[in-house]
């Protein structure tokens, strides 16, 4: 059967069908594992903030009767810019308004948010991967180029477990920890729940979308996404702790006008965002293709 794309007008009830087709959605899961720390002073495109991050103190061996040297206090600076925009426009006639399915209207905002969304979901998913230590500390784990539970395979839960490891060794804090995973990777792990432990009652709360539940034996708190960064289907799956990115997002305006020209209206809204990785040792990495 053909698709023809139409304009909302002709969604009248004498020539469509009533019920409203939603449109599907992927699961948006990145900003979850990022804090929001200094989302409420950001408003604005081109707004940034200063983050200033301590040093370590320098210790000294003490000797009796002797003077303790000291040390200048330094600070390293890292700057937040919301330096993204994503807008949409639509427009809607005052005939429709009055003719149209009901339910046009708030399918049409609730798409353009979810869009909105799926946007700053990539984006910081492409933060994290290119942001990620490969020096001192270096935290990627070699290419697993066949992840699957034949033999000879990858495994997927050591995979998991070895990301954890490589968070251990650069003393990231055990609280917060996180993994996000394409959904053939949660496929292959979900394949032997001897396994993983995602279906325990513990496990059946759920964080946000696309949660999977947390690992018992790596502590990582995992989520399935679609937008896991991949080239030539070799996906870049990123784990960390909500301190080692910070992200922020306004919808700084929604409007809409009348148009002067005719009897429609103009829906317009505006998100602004930017985000920042703050502690690049608290992210690991590995690039993962499944098995054939």
């Amino acid at each position: 059967m053909a698709v023809t794309a139409t304009t909302v007008g002709s969604a009248i009830p004498q020539l469509w069908s009533r019920r409203l087709q939603i449109a599907l959605r992927k699961l948006m899961v990145y900003a979850d594992c990022c804090n929001t720390n200094y989302e409420g002073e950001l408003k604005e495109i081109g707004d940034s903030v200063r983050i200033q991050t301590v040093a370590d103190v320098a210790l000294s061996a003490y000797t009796r009767n002797t003077a303790i040297s000291s040390t200048t206090l330094t600070t390293t600076d890292l700057v937040l810019t919301v330096d993204q925009g994503r807008a949409f426009n639509f427009k809607w006639d005052d005939v429709d308004n009055a003719q149209a399915i009901q339910g046009i209207m708030a399918e049409a905002m609730s798409r353009a948010a979810y869009l909105l969304k799926d946007e700053a979901d990539q984006y910081i998913a492409a933060l994290m991967a290119a942001g990620v230590s490969t020096t001192t500390p270096d935290n990627t784990l070699p290419a697993a180029t066949s992840v699957g539970t034949g033999a000879g395979d990858d495994d997927p839960f050591a995979i998991l477990v070895n990301l954890a490891v490589v968070l251990d060794k650069a003393n990231v804090p055990d609280n917060g920890r996180w993994a996000v995973i394409p959904p053939w990777y949660a496929g292959e792990l979900l394949k032997d729940p001897r396994r993983s432990s995602f279906g325990t009652s513990q496990n059946l709360r759920s964080y946000a979308d696309g949660f999977m539940g947390t690992d018992q034996v790596s502590g990582l708190r995992c989520y399935r996404s679609n937008n896991v960064p991949n080239t030539s289907e070799a996906y870049t799956i990123i784990a960390g702790y909500d301190d080692a990115v910070t992200f922020a997002n306004q919808i700084t305006k929604f409007d809409t006008r009348e148009a002067p020209d005719g009897f429609f209206n103009y829906n317009m809204g505006l998100m602004v965002y930017g985000g920042k990785v703050t502690r690049a040792y608290g992210l690991a990495s590995v690039v993962a293709t499944q098995a054939s």
